[in-house]
């Protein structure tokens, strides 16, 4: 590569990685300082009271541990940084706004560090402007974009398995070193440290052994080879040393891997197939990850399948496996799919170089507009997903229903009053009493939809705030869902809407929040 080529390579990358960096950036922010997302709770809170006691016991096993003690170092470093600034005195002075923000930062720089892997990766395989494609399609990937900036395992899984390809492509290209055999078993270590799922990291790197043209011995001895069994037997120490309490308290583990596949296997309303969810992840991908990168990845596959048929293999252990596995069950999350969008990416990249290359067979002049013609598509689709990325990131910034409702509630709600909340809504608990210490109201928030709470538990509290985000799951399928259905209408039109907060998505985002006063409660006296 000439030096100007060089140079407009590098300023090509930069851009792209500065582009992606402050679309995830800009979003961090959203909902604060009231917590709109409750899924990050889990992670944060723990990772917060790690930093605070020094115990490393996360106490919830649904996701690995690795995320939460990323955020826990992340977190007592800030402290030791205000403590030293004279800002705090304790880990309980620092809010819970500033922890989020600080934990979604995390998520950011994980995300936008993937699309340099991105780059990487396809660099290495077929050259500079497969991995700026590669790296372009991913920086705006609507899926990958909106995930970055919320704390999650999902974004971090996906920086993993990148790398962990990234040392499989270098084994491919470069030869059996020992280094990339080691690195790949770490990183998929990391990977499954992040999401149990993410087990299926280390295919690459198996694939990429088992495959290589440059190895000539029957397959029996390179199954027998000392590097693939360390790098098989590495990944799970990694694991475990990132997730220790699997072991240490094994029943807690245990018991939320049931409670996770129990889950996954018997339905979440809102999120959920008939069946296998294949089909459901495939609309996921058309509309998050776009039609036309979807259709430059799957040109990409079919021209390095007919070009370079064994590093298809490497390419699609990891993303194939997962998809499959995940696929089995009914419930489906779009989050779910972070972890393949990269290598659909790359393999986007893949379409661009061997699409020149065929080209190139009929002169010069025609693999300058097969060049610039699957640039453009790259351009095309890089520009429609982060267009409604950047849109997204618009919204979810504004004030929010959940901040409205709240602000609202504590200047109209009488002191006292006993609250029921279902998830979505917002934490009218943290309102402070005005002439007394401790909470102005008495708020009990439900695990899931009030519409599964018996109606003489309910009549207990003086008020319910409803979501939409929970009740419209309901009310617009009640064919699925009669029983629920009718619960929430019996609320809707036996109790007094005291007020809503409906966004209009220019000045206020956010589900729809009611506030209902129960009949014979303090709202609504007999």
């Amino acid at each position: 590569m000439s030096k100007p080529t060089n140079f407009l390579a590098i300023a090509a990358l930069l851009v792209v990685l500065a582009a992606g960096f402050w679309i995830r950036l800009a979003g961090a922010p959203y909902g604060l300082p009231v917590v709109t997302n409750t899924d990050e709770l889990p992670i944060a809170m723990n990772a917060a009271r790690i930093a605070a006691t020094g115990d490393m016991n996360p106490r919830f096993f649904n996701y690995p541990s690795l995320t939460i003690y990323l955020d826990a170092l992340c977190f007592k470093a800030l402290f030791l940084a205000g403590k030293a600034a004279g800002k705090y005195q304790s880990m309980g002075q620092m809010q819970q706004p500033d922890l989020l923000y600080a934990g979604r930062v995390i998520t950011v720089v994980l995300g936008t560090a993937t699309l340099a892997l991105a780059f990487a990766a396809g660099r290495l395989l077929w050259g500079t402007a497969a991995g700026l494609a590669a790296a372009a399609l991913l920086a705006f990937c609507y899926l990958h974009a909106t995930l970055s900036y919320v704390i999650g395992v999902d974004v971090p899984t996906a920086f993993f398995a990148t790398a962990a390809l990234l040392a499989a492509a270098l084994r491919w290209r470069r030869g059996p070193r020992w280094r990339y055999y080691l690195a790949s078993g770490v990183l998929a270590g990391l990977a499954m440290g992040s999401k149990y799922t993410a087990l299926f990291a280390v295919l690459p790197l198996a694939a990429a052994h088992l495959a290589a043209p440059d190895d000539p011995r029957p397959l029996a001895a390179r199954l027998r080879d000392p590097r693939l069994l360390a790098v098989l037997g590495l990944t799970p120490l990694v694991f475990l040393a990132t997730t220790p309490y699997a072991v240490l308290d094994w029943p807690a583990f245990l018991q939320a891997l049931r409670v996770e596949g129990a889950h996954y296997a018997g339905g979440h309303a809102g999120s959920e197939t008939g069946g296998v969810s294949y089909g459901a992840y495939l609309g996921v991908l058309a509309r998050e990850f776009g039609i036309l990168p979807l259709a430059l990845a799957a040109l990409g596959g079919v021209l390095v399948a007919v070009r370079e048929r064994r590093l298809l293999w490497v390419l699609l252990a990891f993303p194939l496996a997962y998809f499959l596995f995940i696929g089995r069950y009914p419930v489906y999350f779009a989050r779910n799919l972070a972890p393949v969008v990269p290598f659909l990416a790359l393999l986007g990249g893949a379409a661009l170089h061997h699409g020149r290359r065929l080209a190139a067979a009929r002169g010069t002049t025609a693999a300058r507009a097969a060049t610039l013609a699957m640039a453009l598509l790259v351009a095309a689709g890089a520009v429609q997903q982060g267009t409604r990325a950047w849109h997204q990131v618009r919204l979810v910034t504004l004030p929010d229903t959940r901040w409205q409702s709240l602000l609202w509630a504590a200047e109209h709600l009488p002191a006292g009053a006993r609250i029921l909340r279902e998830p979505h809504t917002p934490n009218l608990g943290q309102i402070v009493h005005p002439t007394r210490p401790g909470p102005r109201f008495l708020v009990m928030g439900v695990g899931w939809s009030i519409a599964t709470v018996s109606p003489r538990a309910v009549g207990l509290f003086d008020f319910v705030v409803l979501s939409s985000a929970m009740y419209e799951r309901f009310v617009d399928h009640p064919e699925k869902y009669p029983a629920e259905a009718a619960r929430y209408r019996e609320l809707f039109e036996d109790n007094r809407l005291v007020a809503a907060f409906k966004a209009d998505n220019r000045t206020l985002s956010g589900p729809e929040i009611r506030i209902y006063a129960l009949r014979h409660g303090q709202g609504n006296p007999p």
